[in-house]
This record gives C-alpha cells, structure tokens and sequence, in this order.
C-alpha cells in the first residue's frame, strides 16, 4: 500500500518529464509546522502548467501514479480547476491547476503582503523549472486581520437573520431534512461573529484560523458549549432548540462584538425577527 509521501514522489518524478508543466507546491496540512498532518490528512498539490486543460481534463495521468477509486474535475471556491481524487489506499490528494502566468505575480503578492493564509500557513515547493516562485513567508500564522468595518458588521448580521428566519420556516413545515441544511448555512453566518468576539477579547492578532478550523482551541469553553447543544437529532423538538440555540448564540455574540467595536447596533430590528421566530416556534401546535 502506498504512502502520500509515495504518491507525491511518483507524481513529481512524472511531472519532472512534462513540460507544459512548470512548478508545483505542496500546500496544506502536508506543509504546516502548526498543526502539521496526521494520518487522516490528504496532500494538496497545486499545479502551474502552460495548458491547464489537458491535465484538468484527463486522469490518465493520475492513474499512473496508483490506482485510484475516485477522479473528480471540479472547481475550488475560487474558480480555479481541480480534481479530487481518491486513491485505492483509501489516500486523498487534491491537484489544483493555474496557468504558469500566475507564478508572474506571486512576487508582488509576497512583496504587497497579500499571499493567501494557506501560503503563510506553510509552502513546500516540489519542483520550479524556471525559477519563477519568489521567497516565501516561512510557515507561521498569516497576518493578522483587521476589525470589520461597520458596513462589513452591518452586512453579515443581515445575512445571519436571513439565513435565521429562513431556517426557521424551513423547520415550521416540517421539512426536516430541507431544515438541517439551512441550520448547517446558518452555522456558516454565524461563524464571523464568532471569530470577530474571539479577537476582540483576545486581541485582533489571535488566531482563529478559517472555516471553523481548530475552533475547541481558540473559542471560548463557554461558547462552544453553548455552539455544541445546538447540534440536534433529526426530531422536531429537537430541531426547535437547536435552532433558537443559534439565534440566541448570534444575538450574543453579535452584541458583544458591536459593543466591543462602538457599532451602532439595530436592536429593534433584530428584536422584530426574533419575535418572528418566536411565533413560527410557538404555533407549532397550533
């Protein structure tokens, strides 16, 4: 059975004889020094080729490199090509692919401070036939991110009420299956007020990492308890306090930051569309 670290030697070994490829670099876990991969870990290799397509396209290639169970062509969050795949090992890798311009301004990026967190994270460079990716930030915590601005505040506490009146008529119907993926997105608009809290007690250096990454670490023991009883069985009741649960935790959080940042906080409004929750709580009986 092949290890990552097998898989990665065979596919720069194969990529060493391509020449539409140019660079490739090793991002992730598989390169952080701060929570560095376990076992469970995949490898995310990211890929700057002179014809992107043939490799996004095509799985031959990964094929030679072990057999494999799963290929998936997809794209990342960012629009960039990929594809998923899943060795017969049970192995995840993640090849992602960029046009070979990209590595054109990498420089400027670096030189302007504005590399993505999974570059600061950590960054093994695999092979650079043309020398063309800078130096880069030894691994570490990205740099701190600033406060939101009220406007920034302002529109992810819509966006949380949005998503809270929205899973709440999800749930007064009783599609409870429907319901769980509203609670899931709303977990999501809930998680920047949880980040923006985190720092404004702790100071806006701390480290809150992304996605809900690492969160029993940098969360206060306190809220995570509160954030974990939300998390419910598929039972109507259930359902129903797990969700006032997430309210709740985002009327809270949002408060003590807006009080934390002296942003005006709309508390009419608010109040109006937890008092709509309420009744659609309320009448489930009716």
């Amino acid at each position: 059975m092949l290890s990552l670290q097998e898989i990665e030697q065979h596919f720069t070994a194969w990529a060493n004889n391509e020449q539409d490829l140019r660079a490739a670099v090793v991002v992730g876990s598989q390169a952080r020094r701060d929570h560095p991969a376990d076992e469970w870990s995949d490898l995310d290799i990211i890929l700057f080729a002179r014809q992107v397509s043939q490799y996004q396209d095509s799985s031959a290639w990964i094929e030679a490199l072990a057999p494999v169970w799963v290929s998936i062509p997809g794209r990342t969050v960012a629009g960039e090509a990929e594809r998923l795949v899943l060795f017969a090992s049970g192995l995840q890798v993640d090849f992602v692919f960029n046009d070979v311009a990209v590595l054109q301004g990498v420089a400027q990026l670096a030189a302007s401070g504005q590399l993505p967190e999974t570059v600061h994270r950590g960054v093994r460079v695999l092979f650079d036939k043309d020398h063309a990716i800078p130096a880069l930030p030894e691994p570490g915590k990205p740099p701190a991110q600033p406060a939101p601005s009220p406007e920034a505040f302002r529109q992810a506490w819509e966006r949380f009420w949005f998503g809270a009146v929205h899973a709440a008529k999800q749930l007064r119907r009783n599609d409870l299956a429907f319901y769980k993926g509203a609670e899931q997105g709303l977990r999501h608009l809930l998680l920047p007020f949880l980040e923006w809290r985190t720092r404004a007690a702790l100071g806006w250096e701390t480290d809150t990492w992304h996605n809900g990454r690492f969160m029993s670490e940098w969360l206060e023991a306190r809220i995570y308890s509160r954030l974990a009883e939300t998390y419910t069985p598929l039972e109507p009741e259930a359902c129903w306090q797990g969700l006032l649960g997430l309210v709740s935790l985002g009327q809270s959080t949002a408060r003590e930051t807006a009080e934390a940042l002296g942003f005006p906080y709309p508390l009419e409004i608010e109040g109006q569309m937890a008092q709509y929750i309420q009744q659609l709580f309320n009448s489930r009986r009716a």
